[in-house]
């Protein structure tokens, strides 16, 4: 049997499903910014919790998305 993962990418952003959290994420931010985009261009999410990890020289982002 085949199993599909869903990804999807807008722009400089790249969301990747997992099926759960790596141990050991700092606190949930208390922030709806992903990012700052290009040209002024922000990635904020509405309804989600974010999580981020330095990891060497790259950040990584983890979103927890609500159901609505």
């Amino acid at each position: 049997m085949e199993s599909k993962q869903n990804n999807y990418r807008h722009g400089e952003i790249a969301l990747v499903g997992i099926s759960s959290l790596p141990e050991g994420l700092p606190e949930k931010g208390k922030t709806n910014l992903i990012m700052k985009g290009s040209h002024g261009n922000d990635h904020l999410i509405d309804n989600g919790d974010l999580y981020f990890r330095n990891v060497d020289q790259y950040i990584f982002g983890y979103l927890v998305a609500k159901d609505t």
